[in-house]
């Protein structure tokens, strides 16, 4: 759905601009609908 587009390119926008943590240690800052789908958008 569209929604669903709009949370990946959030999560992908927050998770790429974590402050230059590395990509092992995700930050949890995500909106809940993006963490509930983080499962399955982690690489």
């Amino acid at each position: 759905s569209l929604q669903r587009a709009l949370d990946r390119r959030l999560y992908l926008l927050l998770y790429g601009t974590s402050y230059g943590m590395p990509p092992d240690k995700p930050v949890w800052h995500f909106p809940e609908k993006v963490y509930e789908n983080g499962e399955t958008l982690r690489l």
